[in-house]
């Protein structure tokens, strides 16, 4: 009843209205992975927030911050610019970020169409890069229902 269960890869996100209920949907959680050989290990079981969430997400009660991130940009080849921006449109819409102060970095993408020809960021696309590191770092979302208590596990 009411709670949610997101899973990701080898992270499982359990969440309920009440700890009763949360302890409730870990144990049939468990019981359910069990039946297929499955364990979820006692020391990435996360009680108390914050949590740690998919490798650079902490959640708060009330917030979800991500954790530290330093975007390292080691760009050669075009390839190499392809998979960063692909990495950087995927967290865009939260950021607040536009395609305008990452023109910089698109306009790389101009130019010999071949994935192993070079290429180098320019002083504007650091300053772009730059931006998303500092906006990663200090954007967070939240919503709090301050009727509902916030149990998690993780």
């Amino acid at each position: 009843k009411n709670v949610i269960l997101d899973h990701y890869m080898d992270d499982i996100l359990l969440a309920a209205e009440t700890k009763v209920a949360l302890q409730q949907a870990f144990e049939n959680t468990e019981l359910i992975l069990h039946k297929y050989g499955l364990w979820i290990a006692e020391e990435k079981v996360q009680l108390e927030a914050p949590w740690k969430y998919l490798g650079c997400w902490k959640l708060y009660e009330s917030q979800i911050f991500p954790q530290n991130i330093r975007v390292v940009a080691n760009v050669n080849t075009l390839n190499d610019l392809q998979k960063l921006l692909g990495s950087i449109n995927w967290v865009r819409p939260l950021l607040g970020i536009n395609t305008e102060e990452l023109s910089p970095l698109f306009n790389l993408l101009k130019g010999d169409p071949d994935l192993t020809s070079v290429r180098r960021l320019t002083a504007p696309a650091k300053q772009a890069l730059q931006l998303v590191t500092d906006k990663i770092n200090t954007t967070f979302a939240h919503q709090i229902n301050k009727k509902l208590p916030i149990c998690l596990f993780l």
